[in-house]
């Protein structure tokens, strides 16, 4: 009546309301006289008869009425509230988020308070979410090798963003770098270096291709310092600046390791074999949380940065296997296990390996082979990383064309046969004077900070001492600009498989095996039970007197026992005291270490153990074995 509203306006605002949908209510004299459709619905109510029936105080948690009340009073003398956020306790849910605003009205000329409310709930818990996994992804950069940075292609390299991880390697926290508070991150780097560091940026930057660079800096201490970067430039939207983001790691005692291993290989193989173990556990845990945190999120940003930390852990992983590969050749202390083998599954599987990067590339990967069968005695492993090395070379040295990999037999006087594979690119290829180093150790043709392209420079070394060790030849022909043909041979077996050699599929787990986890990280006992929730139920140890004591209580399927328990005693020492305990004197033990050397899978396995799995190991590998371990012995 005080608007003046005809009839048919009334209706049209009463209709209006009703299929508004946020709930609309309002409130006289201590009780509901209206509700739209969606305030019934958010009580789960029927009939709208129903709602007067309820007592709005009822919804309010007792420790928030007295504070409702006051807040009514005052609405109802004139007052208002605009988008309070409180909780509701309704009927079927406690703990309901909402926003409420409320105005005063007359109701049939009663004082009455008119309500509106907005359900936040979901929209909470997707923030709360989203802030676990932002700790989540702050914890694994913070317990990373390195850090992670954000900054501005500009003169001083002026940084936005960088994790805690920066104070330990430089001595500077990263306050002290962002928006240049107390110096540049550019002024820490040797001089004699930075332009390098350039102009392999700019160049990155003017491919579109990510960057990779190893040079010195020197930290507040005045020590210097090796690190090796990767990044990649962003380009934000609508913002005309590049930035640039990635990952730095200090590589020193990588660096320092290498240049003391070409002094003395008795000092490098013995260094090595420990930095195996310190460089696999944490990289454990590394790469399993990132596993982890990928397959939670949907966060692009956590995506995308949880995916770089898996590519450059495996590339520092990769690194470091040829390393410990090549110190075992030169230590004369790898172990070969020969087997006949047919070698076109071989090819075939690495070619398998590189499809995804070749595609990248624009690389067409070609795979010729005129048989099914071809046997030699070889050792799978060895034989496998021989293929993979060519193969990951001539992809590295192939900008664009194509990467051909052949396999066939070839015939020699008094009916002696040769198998061969031939690994041909249309690459850079190979200046003649270069021929001679080429498969020395550590050598590139392109070397030092402004290498262009990444490695080690053992994958050649590698394959041809590989070669060597199991009878066979390597030899390459190329030159500059017609790309490079790798030749390796071996030769053939006359050999022929039996009807019974058949592959047995694992059968399906019907049950969730018993797992004990006996591990002294932690980390990597999160790591592990993530892995294994869906598949088993898993108790853990973090030492080998409370594991004695689990295994005398408790029958379990399979026990995952790490070797370094970081105690007197050893896993293999752990191992022998619960084949003594009845309950699981016949429990398969899978040995868990960061010591993967040439023939430590053989000793344990020889010592007593069930199984092997050396770190780190991802979700899939992990999964399988235990598969595999139930069919076999539960």
């Amino acid at each position: 009546k005080d608007i003046n509203m005809s009839e048919d306006e009334l209706n049209t605002y009463k209709e209006i309301v009703y299929n508004l949908p946020n709930p609309v209510a309002i409130i006289c004299e201590g009780k509901f006289v209206y509700g739209n459709n969606a305030a019934l619905n958010f009580l789960c109510l029927t009939k709208e008869n129903a709602l007067y029936d309820i007592n709005p105080l009822s919804l309010i948690p007792e420790k928030a009425l007295p504070e409702v009340q006051k807040t009514a009073i005052d609405i109802l003398q004139g007052g208002s509230i605009s988008n309070v956020e409180t909780v509701l306790d309704l009927p079927y849910c406690k703990n309901i988020h909402v926003k409420i605003s409320a105005n005063f009205i007359r109701f049939e000329g009663k004082p009455a308070i008119f309500i509106t409310i907005d359900d936040i709930t979901e929209s909470r818990k997707f923030a709360a979410n989203s802030d676990l996994m932002e700790r989540r992804f702050r914890t694994l950069l913070n317990n990373s090798p390195g850090f992670y940075y954000k900054c501005h292609n500009d003169n001083f390299w002026t940084m936005i963003d960088m994790s805690d991880k920066c104070f330990e390697i430089t001595g500077y926290k990263p306050s002290e770098f962002i928006n240049n508070a107390k110096l540049s991150y550019e002024s820490i780097i040797f001089p004699e270096d930075r332009e390098q560091i350039r102009d392999k940026i700019n160049n990155a930057i003017s491919d579109k291709i990510p960057f990779q660079i190893e040079y010195r800096i020197r930290t507040k201490s005045g020590h210097i310092k090796y690190v090796w970067e990767k990044g990649i430039a962003v380009y934000e939207p609508g913002d005309k600046d590049i930035t640039l983001e990635g990952f730095i790691m200090d590589v020193t005692n990588l660096m320092t390791a290498l240049k003391k291993s070409k002094e003395s290989d008795n000092l490098k193989n013995n260094l090595l074999a420990n930095l195996n173990h310190e460089f696999r556990t944490p990289m454990n845990s590394i790469m399993g949380y990132a596993e982890i945190i990928s397959s939670l999120s949907a966060d692009e940003k956590i995506l995308e940065f949880t995916k770089g930390i898996l590519s450059s852990s495996k590339r520092l992983m990769a690194t470091l296997e040829s390393i410990l590969k090549f110190s075992e050749i030169v230590s004369n202390t790898l172990v070969v296990n020969y087997e006949i083998l047919n070698i076109v599954e071989v090819v075939r599987n690495q070619i398998r390996i590189f499809e995804i990067s070749a595609r990248k590339k624009n690389i067409i990967l070609k795979n010729i082979c005129n048989t099914e069968e071809i046997f030699c005695n070889l050792d799978r492993v060895l034989i496998g990383t021989i293929v993979h090395n060519l193969i990951d070379n001539a992809i590295k040295f192939t900008n664009a064309g194509t990467v051909t990999v052949e396999t066939s037999v070839v015939k020699l006087p008094d009916a002696f046969e040769l198998a061969v594979i031939k690994v041909k690119d249309t690459g850079i290829g190979i200046s003649r004077k270069y021929h001679s180093i080429i498969f020395e150790e550590f050598k590139q043709i392109s070397e030092g900070i402004g290498r262009s392209f990444e490695g080690s420079g053992l994958g050649l070394t590698i394959a041809k001492k590989l070669t060597e060790i199991m009878n066979g030849k390597l030899n390459f022909d190329s030159s500059p600009g017609l790309g490079s043909v790798f030749t390796v041979s071996f030769p053939i077996v006359n050999y022929k498989k039996s009807g019974s050699e058949q592959i047995n599929t694992p059968e399906i787990i019907k049950n969730k095996p018993e797992v004990l986890i006996v591990e002294d990280n932690k980390s990597n006992v999160l790591v592990v039970k993530n892995f294994l929730r869906k598949i088993a139920n898993c108790d853990y140890s973090l030492n080998s007197r409370d594991a004695l004591a689990m295994c005398q209580s408790k029958k379990y399927d399979i026990i995952l026992l790490d070797i370094n328990l970081g105690e007197r005693i050893t896993g293999e020492d752990v191992m022998l005291e619960i084949k003594k305990i009845p309950a699981n004197e016949n429990t398969p033990i899978i040995a868990v270490t960061g010591y993967a050397m040439s023939g430590d899978k053989e000793r344990l396995l020889a010592k007593g153990f069930s199984e092997y799995i050396s770190k780190p190991f991802d979700q899939e590998s992990l999964i399988k074995l235990i598969n595999k371990t139930v069919e076999e012995f539960c």
